[in-house]
C-alpha cells in the first residue's frame, strides 16, 4: 500500500495541468480513505479515456477498496490505461492476469474493446461543443461558480460548477453543457451583475455597488478611469490588469522578523512618498502605482481578485482606500512574500505609516490561481479581511470615516488583477 501511495504521488506530478483540475479531486479523496467519494470522481474521467483515473480505478478494483473486488473490471480498466502508454498500468495488468482464468481474460478483453469504443466516440472532438464548453467555463467563472481552467473539457469540476448555477436558478439539476445553457448563463451574467456582486458578499449594510472593472473593455481611461502614477500597468489578451516590479536582490530578503519588521518600516516609507502626487518618479523608480476614484463613507467592501504568477521571496503589493485630494492618507493591505507570507493592514498619513493588524501562513495566496481579498468596513470602524470568503483578520480602527478613491502599489513581482468591487450602503 506504501509503495502504491509514492507511485500514485509521482504519478499525479507527471499530469498536465489541465487534467489535474478533476483528477486531483478523486487522487486526495483515494489518499484520504475516501473511496466512495474517489470512485464518483475518477469514473467518468475513465469513461473518458483519462489514463491516470484509468490505473486508479483499475487498483481500487484490484484490492477492493471502496468496490467489490473485481479483476475482471480491473484488468479491463489497466488494460485501457496500458494500451495508451500507461507503463504501470502494463506491469500491474500483467501481474494480475497470473490470478485469472482464461475465461475471466477474455471477458476482460470483450469489456476492454466496449469501453473503448465509447472513449473513442467521446474522444472525437466537437470544436463547436468545446468551444460552448469553454464560454460556459467562462461565463461560470464571471458569477463565481467555476474556478478550474478555462479549457472546453467536461469534467467533474465543470459539471458540479453547471449545477450549483442550475440549483440557484431553479432548473433541472443535470449538469449537462448546451448552447441553450450558455445563453441563459450568459443572459445572467448581463442582466443581473450588482444582484450578483452583493450577493457573494457575506451578510452587511452593503447595497449597492459603487465601481465595478473587470477590465474586460481593456481600457483603462474610462469606466472607470484610471491614473497611473508610476511604473508600468496594461490590460492583457484575457482581460488581466498585469503589471511588473522587479524583485529585490537575494541577499536583501528579509528572513526574521525583526527584518521584516525593517522591511515593513521601509515599505511605509515608499507609500508615504509615492501616494503624494507631487513626488518624482526618481525617488522610487521601481514601484508600480494606480488608482481611482469612487466617493466612499466610513463602511464599505473592497473586494480585488488577483493572480500571482510565481512565489519568490521579496515579492510584495498593496491596495486600499485613501482620503482627501494628495491621495497621502487612509489605509492599505500589504501582502509580502519571505519565508512565509503575510498580509498588514496599515494606517498611513502625513506623520508615517503605523501596523493596525498583521497575519502570516505560508498559503494565504496560491500561486497561479484567481484569489479573492475582500476588506470589509463596518460603522463602527470594526475591519474584517477575508482570502475566498475565510476570514483571517478582524481588527478595529476609526481613524478616517471618508475616502476619495482606491489604489493598488506594486512594490516588487508580477501580479494579474482580475477584477476591483467597491461596495456602499444605500445613499437614502
Amino acid at each position: 500500500m506504501r509503495v502504491l501511495f509514492f507511485l500514485l504521488a509521482l504519478m499525479y506530478l507527471l499530469i498536465p495541468i489541465s487534467a489535474q483540475a478533476d483528477y486531483s479531486d478523486g487522487l486526495h479523496a483515494y489518499l484520504k480513505g475516501h473511496y466512495e467519494q474517489a470512485f464518483q470522481e475518477l469514473s467518468p474521467l475513465a469513461r473518458n479515456g483519462n489514463t491516470q483515473a484509468q490505473y486508479l480505478l483499475g487498483s481500487m478494483f484490484v484490492n477492493g477498496d471502496g468496490v467489490q473486488k473485481d479483476l475482471v473490471r480491473a484488468h479491463a480498466l489497466l488494460s485501457l490505461a496500458a494500451a495508451q502508454g500507461h507503463e504501470k498500468a502494463a506491469l500491474y495488468k500483467e501481474e494480475i492476469s497470473w490470478d485469472m482464468s482464461s475465461s475471466q481474460i477474455a471477458e476482460s478483453k470483450k469489456l476492454t474493446a466496449k469501453w473503448k469504443s465509447t472513449s473513442d466516440a467521446r474522444e472525437k472532438p466537437d470544436p463547436v461543443s468545446q468551444k460552448t464548453i469553454a464560454s460556459i467555463q467562462e461565463q461560470l467563472q464571471a458569477l463565481g461558480y467555476y474556478s478550474g481552467a478555462i479549457d472546453g473539457l467536461m469534467g467533474s469540476r465543470t459539471k458540479r460548477s453547471i449545477q450549483r448555477y442550475q440549483q440557484a436558478q431553479g432548473l433541472p439539476r443535470n449538469g449537462q453543457p448546451s448552447q441553450a445553457l450558455l445563453e441563459q448563463i450568459e443572459e445572467t451574467v448581463a442582466e443581473q451583475p450588482s444582484q450578483r456582486l452583493l450577493a457573494s458578499l457575506p451578510k452587511g449594510p452593503w447595497t449597492q455597488v459603487l465601481l465595478h472593472d473587470d477590465f474586460t473593455d481593456g481600457d483603462l481611461s474610462s469606466n472607470p478611469p484610471w491614473t497611473i502614477v508610476s511604473g508600468a500597468f496594461h490590460v492583457d489578451s484575457g482581460h488581466f490588469l498585469r503589471t511588473d516590479s522587479p524583485l529585490p536582490e537575494a541577499s536583501q530578503a528579509s528572513k526574521g522578523k525583526e527584518e521584516e519588521n525593517d522591511a515593513l518600516k521601509i515599505f511605509g516609507q515608499v507609500v508615504k512618498e509615492f501616494v503624494d502626487t507631487q513626488q518624482t518618479s526618481q525617488e522610487a523608480p521601481s514601484v508600480a502605482k494606480i488608482y481611482t476614484g469612487v466617493d466612499l463613507g466610513p463602511v464599505f467592501a473592497l473586494r480585488m481578485q488577483i493572480q500571482l504568477s510565481r512565489k519568490e521571496a521579496g515579492q510584495s503589493f498593496a491596495f486600499g482606500p485613501f482620503t482627501g485630494q494628495s491621495r497621502i492618507s487612509g489605509y492599505l493591505l500589504r501582502f509580502a512574500q519571505e519565508d512565509r507570507q503575510s498580509l498588514t493592514l496599515i494606517r498611513v498619513g502625513r506623520s508615517g505609516t503605523s501596523v493596525i493588524d498583521v497575519v502570516r501562513g505560508r498559503h494565504l495566496l496560491q500561486v497561479q490561481k484567481i484569489e479573492t481579498i475582500t476588506w470589509l468596513c463596518f460603522q463602527d470602524g470594526n475591519m474584517e479581511i477575508l482570502i475566498n470568503d475565510e476570514a483571517l483578520l478582524k481588527t478595529r480602527d476609526t481613524m478616517y470615516d471618508s475616502f476619495n478613491g482606491i489604489t493598488f502599489l506594486n512594490s516588487a513581482g508580477t501580479y494579474g488583477i482580475s477584477s476591483f468591487t467597491v461596495f456602499g450602503p444605500d445613499d437614502s
